[in-house]
């Protein structure tokens, strides 16, 4: 259950959309987004048995302004973004954004108040300019903590976004990428991986609930 939770914390964050319009300290940034997140899933997580829509509303409210499902789908489509079409790409980016929403709107409901810590940020030695590392902890109930690790960058309006994430030692990006690849070499058509890519998220999420 822990991992649903995990999953549905690095995958609302934005990935590379404006998260705020200022510039404040990017473990700030991240404070404030868990902080809208866990807001929105006390408030409305009792609705989802009796309106599941009304609760797949509300997620796809908070997550699509702050997020850019193309940049997003365009890494996951790694090399093979070049060969596809324009609509291909669209049709990727909605696959995508619908998946994810439904995934998230299912592990919110395992949301039981786990204490979630940001961690200070301090800048490393070898932290390029314009780069950052944002710590999380999850604590399990059973006094596990699964740590969290958000690579950030700071862009040309001076803001602080997320381009990856590490959840418990898996990064989420390459793994996505690496699930998109395969598909590719089994299937050899973009159309097809497309079709099936409900069906590859599916198999993301069991590596991710694993560890």
């Amino acid at each position: 259950m822990i991992r649903h939770l995990l999953l549905a914390l690095l995958l609302l964050l934005p990935w590379s959309g404006p998260v705020l319009a200022a510039e404040p300290p990017p473990d700030q940034v991240i404070q404030q987004i868990t902080d809208r997140m866990i807001a929105l899933i006390l408030q409305e997580k009792s609705r989802f048995d009796r309106e599941p829509q009304h609760f797949y509303q509300a997620i796809d409210q908070l997550m699509t302004p702050a997020s850019d499902f193309d940049r997003i789908a365009k890494g996951v489509m790694g090399k093979y973004y070049r060969q596809a079409s324009d609509a291909q790409r669209k049709r990727f980016a909605g696959v995508f954004k619908e998946r994810m929403l439904q995934t998230y709107a299912k592990a919110f409901m395992n949301f039981d108040n786990q204490k979630i810590v940001v961690l200070p940020y301090r800048p490393q030695p070898g932290d390029e300019p314009g780069q950052a590392s944002v710590m999380m902890e999850v604590h399990g109930h059973d006094g596990t903590i699964y740590p969290v690790a958000y690579s950030m960058f700071l862009d040309d309006a001076r803001q602080w976004r997320v381009q990856n994430v590490i959840v418990n030692g898996i990064n989420l990006g390459l793994t996505f990428r690496s699930q998109f690849a395969s598909s590719m070499d089994q299937k050899q058509n973009i159309d097809q991986v497309i079709d099936g890519w409900s069906a590859e998220l599916d198999e993301v999420n069991k590596v991710t609930r694993k560890g």
